[in-house]
């Protein structure tokens, strides 16, 4: 593979056993992602796909034993440590994202749905993500490791601190949902010399009512305002923000807190004349009320990935389960997803969503090999 990408994975060990390897590493990462790209999943698509590009494959890696089967694809995933998978994932990562200062991070986690079904005393597999704003990527991820007695929102919480040692955030801003809006999380997140925009709901009720308390108390604060048009909706969205601790028990505990904020969302729909309203409440390290709207604005962007992942790369009907194969396949989805979203190709006066992009690199080599050769 005459890429970057395998230059950070050419030293990922192969968990199979020498005496029996037919077919390199090389071949079967290159393989996969070209048919993940196409918009392929499932095992033996993927090694359909190999045979029926072999003149393809052929120019650009040895195939002297031909195309991996199905069988080898599967046994190759679930095989490989999934925590050096997500290393080699990260070092790529970091040596195509570019530095920039202030950005958004935004931490979220996500069960794969159908392989957390595949049997009654099967424990779910979810996902932590972290989502870069201006880079438009995936930069990192973290299967949760469950402990004993804890339901999935408590392994999370436990999770995210690790997690959060994984990244180099400092002089970003880190977004995450309230099941994270935790001392300890904030601490770490403070420790590692970024700032944070924390949702607080009611896994924090005395937080969230104080808070709510301020706000009623004090309906007439500046605030800043932003209004978007799209698809026949209008919503307004207004950040009100305090540097008011007083009203707060403790404030304190939360490192490095210097505001609480709400943003109040109104969406109309135009065509129906329904329109909802909804307030939402926020710790931060932050005083500035538009990087407040900003940082919360730009959480959407991991929230969408996750529904990418679901509807462009059928993640929740994947069922991939065994050993680390799910995630070592939703790391693959998500080198994907980088390369699909920051394409670099001009695609004319066309804006095209991540599933044409799929469908125009399965009919289109040229714009396979661009993809590919971004790697």
């Amino acid at each position: 593979m005459e890429s970057n990408l395998w230059n950070h994975f050419k030293n990922l060990d192969d968990p199979r056993r020498v005496t029996h390897v037919l077919h390199p590493v090389r071949n079967i990462i290159y393989i996969t992602f070209a048919a993940i790209l196409c918009g392929l999943r499932g095992w033996e698509d993927i090694a359909d796909f190999g045979n029926e590009r072999i003149e393809f494959f052929e120019k650009r890696l040895d195939l002297s034993n031909g195309i991996p089967s199905h069988d080898t694809f599967d046994r190759f995933f679930q095989l490989v440590d999934k925590e050096s998978f997500n290393r080699c994932f990260m070092s790529w990562v970091s040596s195509v994202a570019k530095e920039v200062e202030g950005e958004t991070v935004s931490i979220d986690g996500k069960t794969i749905r159908c392989a957390s079904k595949m049997s009654d005393d099967a424990l779910p597999i979810h996902i932590l993500s972290a989502w870069a704003d201006e880079n438009k990527m995936v930069i990192a991820q973290l299967q949760l490791d469950w402990q004993e007695g804890k339901d999935k929102q408590e392994n999370e919480i436990v999770a995210v601190p690790k997690f959060l040692d994984m990244l180099d955030i400092a002089g970003n801003v880190v977004t995450a949902d309230a099941i994270s809006t935790q001392t300890a999380i904030a601490e770490k997140i403070v420790d590692k010399e970024a700032d944070y925009v924390l949702s607080v709901k009611d896994n924090q009720p005395t937080l969230h009512s104080d808070i709510k308390r301020y706000f009623d108390r004090h309906p007439d604060l500046p605030f800043h305002e932003v209004v978007d048009f799209g698809h026949g909706r209008v919503e307004t969205r207004r950040c009100t923000l305090s540097t008011d601790l007083s009203y707060l028990i403790e404030p304190g505990r939360w490192k490095g807190l210097a505001a609480i904020a709400k943003i109040h969302s109104k969406r109309e729909n135009k065509r129906t004349g329904v329109a909802t309203e909804e307030d939402r409440y926020f710790i931060t390290t932050l005083t500035d009320t538009k990087r407040v709207m900003n940082a919360v604005r730009s959480h959407w962007g991991v929230e969408s990935m996750h529904w990418m992942l679901d509807m462009d790369f059928g993640e929740d009907r994947s069922a991939k389960r065994a050993l680390n194969a799910a995630a070592n396949f939703n790391v693959a989805c998500k080198i994907a997803l980088n390369l699909l979203a920051n394409d670099g190709f001009d695609h004319g006066k066309k804006k095209l969503s991540i599933k044409r992009k799929m469908l125009k690199a399965m009919l289109n080599q040229k714009y396979l090999e661009h993809l590919l050769s971004r790697l």
